[in-house]
């Protein structure tokens, strides 16, 4: 697998018959970052807090523990648990986890709402804003041994 952010290996993988996989505004193939992709639930889910600060910037302990809470919950609602044989059901989109902060951010006590409200404001890029088109599910084939991600067209 390459990333290749100014599309440098193009020539590569059409010598070695490889797929190409374009991930723009408007590419017709997208990655939902919630996918789990056969992975391991528990291995994701620690990948998902490594990726939301890169998403949303720096986030504070208690945001930390909310988005935890929201992608378990927005993963609960879509049938998958820690058990390996609901890893293959339909995963939630960043939609889902904002729809759970949302119910959260109504039963939560005042101080705590200001909180969920700045997640939800910044998750709002990536539902609604700019990156809107990162909240739809996967729809990529990995049927080659040489993927290349051609991000250089990404916000």
């Amino acid at each position: 697998m390459v990333i290749d952010p100014q599309g440098e290996y193009r020539g590569l993988v059409q010598r070695f018959e490889g797929q190409r996989i374009d991930l723009s505004r408007n590419s017709k193939t997208m990655i939902n970052p919630l996918d789990l992709m056969g992975h391991d639930y528990a291995e994701n889910s620690l990948a998902l807090m490594d990726l939301m600060p890169i998403m949303l910037g720096e986030l504070t302990e208690p945001q930390k523990a909310f988005i935890d809470k929201a992608l378990t919950e927005a993963y609960k609602s879509k049938g998958i648990t820690q058990e390996s044989d609901t890893w293959d059901n339909e995963p939630p989109i960043l939609q889902n986890v904002v729809d759970v902060l949302e119910v959260m951010e109504k039963r939560a006590i005042v101080l705590e709402r200001s909180t969920i409200r700045s997640l939800i404001n910044r998750l709002s890029l990536y539902t609604e804003g700019v990156f809107s088109f990162m909240n739809r599910h996967t729809n990529i084939n990995f049927d080659n041994q040489f993927v290349c991600f051609d991000i250089g067209s990404l916000p």
